[in-house]
């Protein structure tokens, strides 16, 4: 594994952030080392080096340098509406990132983000993070009902998986793909994937040889076996998610407003009142919710049939025509490409003693690496056939 967060200003520097107290400090300066004895963080002045896990596969350079958040930051994060949060931290990242690299926070995928974070947490505030959790026994109970377990975390116990590491995952996975389909089928494959670069004999061109060559990278293809349409993909960005919020925000804005001021024509008790309208805000929300999957997923869609230039509107549309089956099918394939924290663990429920793994990739919150602690909700995977349909840009 390479280095992950290295320090780049003098040691000897006696600087102190506002968000540590000075044991913290003490802590933070010790190098941590992986299983293969390489260093992971390294503690030194006011800088902090993130080696993205993608190695400069994507948008991102293979590293970046981040400072600590000033106080006007932490006011900012703290006094920000939750609809908010996202394009609020990217843009203080970006005012915190080394000037001299061109790539946009907006620009990082997910995973990217979520290094930023996990690095300037370690380097400027604490090892631990406050990770909240939900077991499966409040599954039954109502939202109000439900209770949190909340589990410390240390962020230099946390695992993780390059970008390379993902290929040869991927490669398992189109061995058992490849292994399922008649060879007419996989030279249909070839045909698609090659359609711009093409073979003079995919006769000859082996499920073997192919095995060798994939690749996760961009453009992502996905052949709809419905309409016959070639559609190309790029990774989820954050600045899918912040534009997808925007305009989903701007959207269900006057509906909310428009119930939160409705008067108490037919004089309902208060109490009552009041919570018809939480129910009502709380469906809202997870339409909301919902509307800004759509819409990010959306908004990666880069080409179809070869044809680039959408807008986000025919994006919507276009994306919103697939079928439920292809949407899951897409979906698992896209889910797979994990690299960044790659990282399982057991968490025993102090409540019914239930004892579950966990994917912190999928379930640590951003949130809870920021200066706060507000409460996270389980994330779940959705789960679908998969089918050979998918592969990279050549």
């Amino acid at each position: 594994m390479s280095k992950k967060f290295i320090d780049n200003s003098d040691p000897e520097e006696k600087e102190e952030s506002i968000l540590i107290n000075p044991r913290k400090l003490r802590e933070s300066r010790k190098e941590i080392k992986t299983e293969n004895d390489e260093i992971k963080f390294r503690k030194k002045g006011n800088t902090v080096e993130i080696n993205f896990e993608s190695e400069g596969r994507f948008s991102a350079p293979e590293s970046m340098w981040f400072e600590d958040y000033n106080v006007e930051h932490v006011q900012q994060i703290a006094t920000i509406e939750m609809d908010d949060m996202l394009e609020t931290t990217a843009a203080i990242l970006e005012e915190l990132k080394n000037k001299d690299c061109n790539c946009s926070i907006g620009d990082l995928t997910s995973s990217e983000f979520l290094e930023c974070l996990i690095g300037i947490k370690y380097k400027f505030e604490s090892p631990m993070i406050k990770h909240y959790w939900m077991c499966k026994c409040q599954n039954d109970k109502m939202e109000e009902e439900q209770k949190l377990n909340e589990v410390m975390i240390d962020i230099s116990t946390l695992k993780y998986r390059s970008i390379k590491e993902a290929d040869e995952k991927f490669k398992l996975m189109f061995k058992d793909d490849f292994a399922n389909i008649t060879d007419a089928e996989f030279k249909e494959y070839l045909k698609d994937k090659y359609a711009k670069q093409p073979m003079e004999n995919y006769d000859v061109w082996t499920r073997e040889q192919e095995l060798e060559v994939i690749q996760v990278k961009e453009p992502i293809y996905y052949r709809s076996k419905n309409n016959g349409n070639l559609y190309g993909f790029e990774l989820m960005r954050i600045k899918h998610v912040v534009t997808a919020q925007r305009e989903v925000n701007k959207m269900y804005r006057p509906k909310i407003k428009a119930i939160v001021n409705r008067p108490n024509t037919y004089n309902v008790p208060l109490p009552e009142f009041k919570s018809e309208k939480e129910e009502e805000i709380k469906k809202i929300d997870r339409m909301k919710a919902k509307d800004i999957l759509l819409y990010s997923q959306a908004y990666t869609l880069i080409s179809i049939n070869g044809q680039t230039g959408l807008n986000n509107g025919e994006k919507v549309k276009k994306y919103s025509e697939l079928k439920r089956e292809e949407y899951f099918d897409l979906g698992n394939y896209l889910n797979d490409i994990e690299y960044g924290i790659h990282d399982e663990r057991e968490f025993k429920c102090p409540l019914c003693g239930i004892v579950e793994r966990r994917l912190l990739q999928r379930e640590i919150n951003p949130i809870e690496l920021l200066p706060l602690n507000p409460d996270t909700q389980k994330q779940t995977k959705q789960e679908g056939n998969r089918r050979p349909s998918v592969y990279f840009g050549i």
